[in-house]
């Protein structure tokens, strides 16, 4: 289980799939799909631009 701080406002649980608001608790329960997208972007936040293409072609391949 990983659990990653974002723009150290917002915690996502990657176990439950759930993104947390850290100053009022709420969580939003975020679909699969989403959550692909949202995972790429974490594991590749080190890059300064990711661009649409190569997040498309990552998760659908090339039916993208």
């Amino acid at each position: 289980m990983t659990i990653y701080l974002i723009n150290s406002t917002h915690t996502y649980n990657d176990k439950t799939n759930e993104l947390k608001n850290i100053k009022t608790g709420k969580m939003i329960k975020i679909a699969a799909m989403r959550i692909k997208c949202l995972e790429y972007m974490l594991n590749h936040a080190q890059q300064e631009i990711i661009y649409k293409k190569q997040l498309t072609n990552e998760l659908w391949g090339e039916r993208s």
